[in-house]
Parts: C-alpha cells; structure tokens; sequence
C-alpha cells in the first residue's frame, strides 16, 4: 500500500513538472495585440518604447499629438495586467509600417522582433514616420527587440 502511495505521489509530481515546462514559455502568452497605428509618431529615429504606466502613455502621446489638432485619444490601458509597446519607424519614405512579433521567453527576458511590413501604395504616399501601439501582458521580465 505504501508502495502504491510513494508511486502515485511520485507520478502525480512528475506530470505537473512536465506540463509546467511545456506552458512555461508559451509563444501565444506574449503575443502582441496591435491597438494603434498611425503615419506620425513625431519621432525622426527608430525607436521602441516599453510604457508602464499611464504617466508615461500620456508622455507618448504628447509627443504624437504635438503637430495635431485634435489629437489621437489616448487609449485606456489596465496597467495592472498590461503594458504597451510602443514601436517607432523614425523617418521612412514610402509605404511601411512597424510590425513587432514575439520570437522567445526565457527565464529574465522576452524577446520581441520588429520588421517592417509593407502597405498598400495607396495608404501612404509620402515621407512618414509610422508607429504602432501593442498591448501585451504585464511581466516584470526585461523586453527586448531583434
């Protein structure tokens, strides 16, 4: 009987260990959710910004909203279950926007790839500088871009 207990308590361990490391880093997890995306960002340079809180979403936003009137709302953001990326082109000509895509998680970092994804030539016919806004969940983990 104690046998038969030592083996289920051993099995039922061994199952959770496993199950754990097949969702630890589940891709889906950190998939970003595009909220926003316009042509001006108001930024010359390429850059990506992780935003926190809203302190710093509206910081975002003045820049973006400086030239406009009116400007683009800001949106509403649960910054305690979520935070923003937000991704920057800087000058281009033509016809691309940002497009940022979860690569991989390890225990410290979560690695994020932005490319460029092409538009129709309709949509833009100037010199730009494109952004766009996602949304992914909150993690205390450090973020960086390929």
């Amino acid at each position: 009987m104690r046998f038969l207990v030592l083996l289920f308590f051993t099995l039922s361990i061994s199952c959770k260990t496993q199950s754990a490391k097949n969702t630890k880093y589940d891709s889906s997890r950190y998939a970003p959710n595009m909220i926003l995306q316009d042509n001006y960002s108001g930024s010359e340079t390429s850059e990506n910004v992780v935003i926190r809180n809203n302190k710093e979403l509206h910081g975002f936003f003045a820049q973006v909203n400086k030239t406009r009137k009116p400007g683009i709302p800001v949106p509403t953001i649960d910054f305690t279950k979520e935070m923003v990326v937000a991704i920057c082109s800087g000058k281009v000509d033509g016809n691309v926007m940002p497009k940022l895509s979860w690569v991989k998680e390890d225990d410290e970092t979560i690695t994020f790839n932005v490319a460029k994804e092409p538009l129709n030539k309709a949509d833009v016919t100037s010199s730009t500088s494109p952004f766009r806004l996602y949304k992914i969940p909150l993690t205390a983990k450090t973020i960086s871009f390929k």
